[in-house]
């Protein structure tokens, strides 16, 4: 049985090769993202940018698949990446690795929520009582 978790991840077209070479070196996350994934858009909101969901998944970060997630995530956090204003037309600007994706998980207590990378992907928490 075990403990599940809602998780939606996206990642930026500026991070989208370097999390590409992840999944090549890893094949328990590139299953976990192309064979298990509830839900994937590619082109979610960029194009070249892809969003991943999992509605009950055990997200253990003692899990190979999970842990090259997080260490993908972790080393993004370090790094600038140049990137172009909105129209595609500004300058290039460098900016932090953890405003190119955006990591939401929802564990199945009440107060267990994580949330990584920037806000630019519309993807929150939202509770509700439903009856």
């Amino acid at each position: 049985m075990g403990y599940h978790s809602q998780v939606v991840f996206a990642v930026a077209p500026e991070l989208m090769p370097h999390f590409m070479a992840v999944l090549a070196k890893s094949q328990p996350a590139r299953e976990l993202c192309f064979a298990h994934a509830d839900e994937t858009i590619n082109d979610y909101i960029d194009e070249g940018s892809r969003l991943m969901k999992w509605d009950s998944v055990k997200w253990y970060d003692s899990y190979q698949s999970v842990r090259a997630l997080i260490d993908f995530m972790d080393w993004a956090d370090d790094q600038e990446f140049p990137t172009t204003g909105c129209d595609g037309l500004a300058e290039p600007v460098n900016e932090r690795g953890s405003e190119l994706y955006r990591f939401v998980e929802i564990g199945e207590d009440a107060d267990d929520v994580t949330i990584r990378g920037h806000a630019y992907y519309d993807i929150d928490v939202r509770r509700e009582v439903c009856y």
